[in-house]
């Protein structure tokens, strides 16, 4: 397929042919020309960011979108915005939290376990695992707004880390066909976390970890290495079914069921 190839950018087709053909559905080609857009020191100025409210006067609401692009400032900036936002949503004493993950496609996994980080709680809440048992388990954790990659901090808030008024307050989290990839990290690592429930449909089945090769171009060849694991030890690798699977065509109207579930069953938790 590259025979007739003159340029690095001709050989592209023969190798994301070669990547689809490996069938993980999670493995890809980054061009140059994106791997420069994505290195952007100032791509985080137009990044989406997490957003929520008080819901019901009780109940703080968090939708947090993809972290696409991997430099440190964008990293930094994610982590920081919702460290800011948990704190002033926690002005408003609220009882219970619902994280709502259905459009994060992923991305950098790290911004995001930061900045949730005072939410998910402290330690290890979750695991890379080789498929093939040739090397051990990578734990990933927080621990006073650091997210951490074995012992190596991948991204840290710039100030002061937030701390909630509650240590471990009840959460709800909310997935469905969307949640991907790093959005399935941060589903993993609310898995088996103590006052926790999953709300809505199973995630896009992309539980796996990727490692990114650079080229001689600049382009990057990102390849998974390895399956997410919860703080347990369970193994995924594939759709991450919810604890209630509340399906998206039984929304009527308006009226967000899935959403609704989650602050029903809440309400209950909060008045024991």
């Amino acid at each position: 397929m590259a025979a007739a190839a003159r340029t690095y950018e001709d050989c592209y087709p023969a190798l994301r042919f070669l990547l689809q053909a490996l069938g993980d559905r999670h493995s890809f080609l980054i061009s140059a020309s994106i791997g420069k857009a994505v290195a952007n020191p100032d791509a985080y100025k137009t990044m989406p960011l997490t957003t929520g409210e008080i819901m019901d006067g009780k109940i703080a609401y968090l939708r947090m979108p993809f972290v696409f692009g991997g430099n440190e400032s964008a990293a930094t900036y994610f982590a920081d915005q919702l460290h800011l936002l948990l704190q002033q949503l926690d002005r408003s004493k609220p009882k219970a939290w619902i994280l709502d993950l259905r459009s994060n496609r992923g991305g950098n996994c790290w911004p995001m376990l930061a900045g949730i980080g005072p939410l998910l709680g402290e330690g290890v809440c979750g695991y890379f695992v080789d498929p093939y048992k040739k090397a051990p388990p990578v734990a990933w954790s927080y621990r006073d707004g650091q997210a951490l990659e074995g012992s190596s901090i991948s991204t840290k808030v710039s100030g002061t880390p937030y701390q909630l008024r509650q240590s471990m307050p009840w959460v709800a989290v909310l997935t469905g066909p969307n949640t991907a990839s790093s959005g399935e990290v941060v589903t993993v690592a609310f898995r088996k976390r103590p006052k926790t429930r999953s709300f809505g449909e199973a995630t896009a089945g992309l539980s796996t970890s990727n490692q990114e090769f650079r080229l001689r171009d600049g382009a990057m060849l990102v390849l998974t290495t390895s399956i997410y694991a919860d703080r347990e030890r369970e193994i995924y690798g594939g759709k991450i079914h919810p604890d209630e699977v509340i399906g998206a065509g039984l929304n009527s109207g308006k009226v967000d069921l899935v959403i609704e579930s989650a602050k029903q069953w809440l309400g209950t938790q909060i008045k024991k």
